[in-house]
C-alpha cells in the first residue's frame, strides 16, 4: 500500500511539476525542525491509537466473558427479522444445545411451543411497541423436544433495532404449582363429599 501511494503521488508530480524553491540554511534547519516536531506527532497519536485498540480488547474480552459465561441465558435477537444474533452459553443449554452459536441466524419462534404461540406474539408486539422491559411465561420446546417453562423477560434497545432476552427455567416452580393445585382439588373433594354425608348423632349408654 505505501508503495502504490508512493508510485501515485510521483505521477501526480510528473504532471503538475511543482518548481522547488530556493531555501536558506536557516529557512532549511526551520523545516527540519518542523517535520522532526510533526514525526514526534504522529509517533505519540500512534502510540495514542495502539493504547485505545488495547483498551477497546479488553474490553471486548470482558463482555464476552460476562456474555458468555453468565449464570442466566441471554439472547440478542433482532426486532424485525426475529432471528438471534448471539446467544450465551447457558442460552444453549436452556434449549438444548451445546453451543450459543448454533442458535444465531435462527428465530426464537423455533423454540417457542405450540401452545405458547399466541402468548409470544403479544410479547414481541408489546416489546416492538414501546422502549421498556417486557416479561412472559412461555411454554418452549428444547431441541430434543422436552418442554420447558420459561419466564421471559425483553429489554428493546430501538436505536439498535435489537433487544436483549433473558430466560430462566421456572419447569420446577410450575410443576410444584400443578401438584399444589391437583392436591388443594383432591382435599376440596374430600371436604365436599364430607359436607355432603349424613352424621347420625352416637349415643352412649351407662
Amino acid at each position: 500500500m505505501p508503495e502504490e501511494l508512493r508510485i501515485k503521488a510521483e505521477r501526480l508530480l510528473n504532471k503538475n511539476p511543482v518548481e522547488t524553491p530556493v531555501l536558506s540554511t536557516a529557512e532549511v534547519q526551520k523545516l527540519f525542525h518542523e517535520l522532526d516536531v510533526h514525526q514526534v506527532e504522529l509517533q505519540m497519536q500512534n502510540e495514542e491509537l495502539r493504547k485505545a485498540q488495547e483498551e477497546l480488547a479488553h474490553s471486548r474480552d470482558a463482555y464476552v466473558e460476562l456474555f458468555d459465561f453468565a449464570p442466566v441465558a441471554y439472547l440478542i435477537v433482532d426486532l424485525d427479522s426475529r432471528r438471534i444474533v448471539e446467544a450465551n452459553f447457558a442460552a444453549a443449554t436452556l434449549l438444548g444445545l451445546e453451543r450459543g452459536r448454533l442458535l444465531v441466524g435462527r428465530t426464537f419462534e423455533e423454540f417457542v411451543d405450540p401452545e405458547s404461540l399466541n402468548a409470544w406474539e403479544l410479547h414481541h408486539r408489546d416489546v416492538m411497541a414501546g422502549n421498556e422491559k417486557r416479561r412472559a411465561e412461555l411454554r418452549l420446546r428444547q431441541a430434543g423436544g422436552a418442554v420447558l417453562h420459561v419466564h421471559v423477560e425483553s429489554a428493546p434497545r430501538p436505536e439498535s433495532g435489537r433487544c436483549l432476552m433473558a430466560q430462566v427455567d421456572i419447569t420446577e416452580r410450575k410443576r410444584d404449582e400443578e401438584l399444589l393445585a391437583q392436591a388443594a382439588e383432591r382435599w376440596r373433594g374430600t371436604f365436599d363429599a364430607m359436607a355432603d354425608s349424613e352424621f347420625l348423632p352416637v349415643s352412649y349408654t351407662h
